[in-house]
């Protein structure tokens, strides 16, 4: 229960993770998205590509993996109209478009390809803009395309962390030697639960490198303290001593110097 505890409030912490703690542990794909207007993605505006994001986000939320999170994989869209007529007929004119839309599945460091699939979408307006958004909306986040797709991407995944388990690990210890546990847990944090026998080691660890992590900055608020008693700064020496909790290490010695520094202050 208690690494569960430490573990939320560590993905909490982390803002570069989901911010609902029932994401800990699962695979994480960032989702990239083109810039606004990108000639390359069809001049796609703000509004457009945040439904294209919300789409990526539901697909992958209901196939079992993060859309955000700590890793080296990304998922990311393509879109590519390969048909696109204007009917001219009635009141009004009519702009039809046929395009294929496709996420892949993508490791940063080496650009290996885990992942792909496509489907087909269609849209219809009174201009180009409208037909656009009127496809984008037919995107199925439920279509049997994406759930394949992640299925195998997942196992490839998976094996990769297995293979490189010892070599996280070491690259984590490396950070914790400097004292740099932010970067440490960062980088136990992209292991999934799906890597059994590795990630209870990476869970142990993390909550080995959230206490170190507490007792540096417990020390480093008691010196602080120290400091600000010694230049007769009684308010801002007692608000370093604020959220030391009876769980810590230093917690006796901040406490006596709390009470050192609550008696000059009533003095």
């Amino acid at each position: 229960m208690r690494y569960i505890i430490i573990l939320a409030i560590l993905f909490s912490n982390f803002n570069v993770f989901a911010q609902r703690s029932n994401n800990i542990g699962k695979i994480a794909l960032h989702v990239v998205l083109p810039e606004e207007y990108s000639p390359n993605f069809e001049n796609l505006g703000r509004n457009e590509l945040r439904k294209i994001k919300s789409k990526i986000l539901s697909i992958t939320a209901k196939n079992g993996v993060a859309g955000v999170g700590l890793g080296d994989f990304v998922i990311y869209p393509v879109l590519n109209i390969y048909d696109e007529e204007v009917l001219r007929g009635g009141l009004e004119r009519q702009t039809i478009i046929r395009a294929e839309f496709s996420l892949f599945i993508q490791q940063i460091s080496n650009g290996q390809v885990y992942g792909e699939a496509t489907i087909d979408i269609e849209g219809f307006g009174s201009d180009r803009s409208r037909a656009l958004k009127k496809a984008i909306s037919q995107i199925n986040i439920r279509d049997r395309a994406w759930k394949e797709m992640i299925i195998t991407s997942k196992q490839k995944i998976v094996d990769y962390y297995i293979a490189r388990c010892d070599d996280i690990l070491l690259e984590a210890e490396g950070y914790s030697k400097t004292r740099d546990y932010d970067e440490a847990i960062a980088t136990l944090m992209q292991v999934p639960v799906e890597v059994a026998g590795c990630y209870q080691t990476v869970v142990a660890k993390t909550v080995e490198y959230y206490d170190y992590k507490i007792e540096l900055e417990c020390q480093e608020s008691i010196a602080a303290a120290k400091v600000a008693k010694a230049q007769d700064n009684w308010e801002v020496a007692a608000g370093y001593m604020y959220g030391i909790l009876p769980h810590f290490k230093c917690y006796d010695n901040a406490m006596v110097l709390l009470k050192d520094i609550e008696d000059h202050r009533c003095a």
